[in-house]
């Protein structure tokens, strides 16, 4: 390799080599995905590798010394990679049976929701599903700075509301992000079972919203192919009016840091509002929007 690694290359290199995902590497390391996506493309493109599995094939098979570690411990960094690769092959090996088991509840999960109507009479209402308790919403914050992750926090709330003299199912997402010059995301995120079979068998998404004068809102699917790909679509707001966003899969948009990878709807993983602040920009403080009527076509 002609090319040193940066450091935290370097510690996303060996987490990659023990068979974390990039979302374990992001909790792990306490920085957003989107980070760990960005270093793992940049150390792809310095090991002259294109996904994990290339990556773990070559390394695997190299001589620790073939690779240049940037450390002040060299000795240290080659004991490490070899008991790195030890624990991916043993890990490698005992995930084949919890692969198994996975697979088995997955498609007895499927099994569930679909043919057994009469237990579960609104799943088809997709309107009533994505905005419901059951679509196992979650909400966190992901930063580079910690001074800036620990000041900004993210909430929401399933709940009927009138809107418009209409009884809705309503989904209220709040985010107070802090003002700095590094960035600060919040998530709110879905990766329930039924919603994604739903969204891989659709052609798009349509819902309305009601807001405030904040900015920075953004609708996000996740898939995966050899790592995992982002694909977004902007939520514009007008302060206090109803807008309606209506989002074919083929207007989805890749930021170009990514490696570029036509949207495949049947790699969807997980579907996810954002607020994001990048580097330097304006959008801080605290804004809300209300999501309701939203639909899978």
């Amino acid at each position: 390799m002609n090319e040193n690694l940066t450091p935290r290359e370097q510690e996303i290199f060996d987490l990659l080599l023990e068979g974390m995902t990039p979302k374990e590497i992001a909790f792990k390391l306490n920085i957003s995905f989107n980070t760990v996506i960005y270093h793992q493309k940049k150390l792809y493109n310095k090991l002259d590798v294109h996904s994990i599995n290339e990556l773990l094939t070559k390394y695997n098979t190299t001589q620790a010394d073939d690779i240049v570690l940037v450390s002040s411990l060299p000795s240290q960094n080659f004991k490490r990679q070899i008991t790195n690769i030890s624990k991916y092959k043993n890990r490698k090996l005992m995930s084949i049976p919890a692969g198994i088991s996975i697979i088995a509840v997955s498609l007895l999960s499927i099994w569930y929701f679909i043919y057994l109507p009469s237990t579960l009479p609104l799943v088809f209402d997709k309107k009533w599903l994505v905005l419901s308790s059951h679509a196992g919403w979650n909400a966190s914050i992901a930063s580079n700075n910690n001074e800036l992750k620990s000041g900004s926090w993210a909430t929401y709330q399933i709940r009927n509301e009138i809107i418009d003299k209409q009884q809705k199912e309503v989904l209220t997402l709040t985010a107070y992000l802090t003002e700095g010059p590094y960035w600060v995301t919040a998530h709110f995120v879905t990766n329930e079972t039924i919603i994604i079979h739903m969204l891989r068998e659709g052609s798009g998404v349509r819902f309305k919203v009601l807001g405030d004068s904040g900015s920075g809102w953004t609708l996000v699917f996740w898939t995966v192919h050899e790592e995992h790909i982002s694909y977004d679509f902007p939520i514009y707001t007008i302060d206090n009016q109803t807008v309606e966003i209506n989002i074919p899969f083929s207007s989805l948009r890749q930021p170009v840091y990514q490696r570029q990878i036509p949207f495949d709807k049947k790699n969807i993983s997980h579907m996810a509002i954002l607020r994001h602040s990048p580097d330097f920009s304006l959008i801080s403080g605290s804004s809300t929007i209300k999501i309701f009527d939203f639909e899978i076509y």
